[in-house]
């Protein structure tokens, strides 16, 4: 919440210049959604006798 808001707060507050831009950074660091590798196709195989080397 803003300085301004914080009157209003009936508990601990974070208070911070943007909270929408703050609520936003927040949800992506704590997000552990698993991101899928870049520029991998979702079927791609590797074959049992490849050998990376």
């Amino acid at each position: 919440m803003t300085q301004d808001d914080l009157p209003f707060a009936k508990s601990a507050a974070l208070v911070v210049k943007n909270p929408y831009l703050t609520y936003a950074r927040m949800a992506q660091i704590l997000d552990t959604t698993p991101q899928p590798a870049q520029n991998i196709a979702p079927s791609a195989v590797i074959d049992a006798t490849a050998n990376a080397g």
